[in-house]
């Protein structure tokens, strides 16, 4: 896979995380801006960086991707949604499955603080995504 691929594949698990996020919380999330934090501090404030950072630091040639990167829906507003980015210490291997059986390094997920502020909705029970 080459950086290029790579990239389209972060900004795909974006937009992915978003949509997904949006159906658990039951309220459209919005497109317009993806930033990234880590635990105290942000780390990127555009999606344009957050794919760039992303890249960056996941991808280091087609047989070195970092796997397991956790990116956790934290928070958002009406124009951005916060994510917070979570590496493992694993070293690189090509590109395919993830522990959760899904393509790529990304793991999706959603801030159980989060899913609680939003507990009188009427979530499916069996679903095992939040952190």
């Amino acid at each position: 896979m080459t950086k290029k691929e790579f990239t389209i594949i972060t900004q795909g698990a974006l937009n992915e995380i978003v949509s997904w996020a949006s159906l658990y919380l039951r309220v459209v999330l919005p497109r317009e801006n993806i930033r990234l934090v880590g635990y105290n501090e942000e780390l990127t404030s555009s999606t344009e960086e957050s794919v760039e950072f992303l890249v960056n630091k996941t991808y280091n040639g087609p047989n070195d991707i970092k796997p397991c990167v956790d990116l956790v829906v934290v928070d958002f507003d009406d124009v951005t949604v916060t994510l917070r980015y979570m590496p493992s210490g694993y070293s690189g291997k090509e590109f395919g499955l993830n522990w959760t059986d899904t393509a790529g390094p990304y793991i999706k997920m959603i801030d159980q603080k989060l899913l609680d502020s939003r507990k009188n909705l009427d979530f499916p029970k069996n679903w095992g995504g939040n952190t």
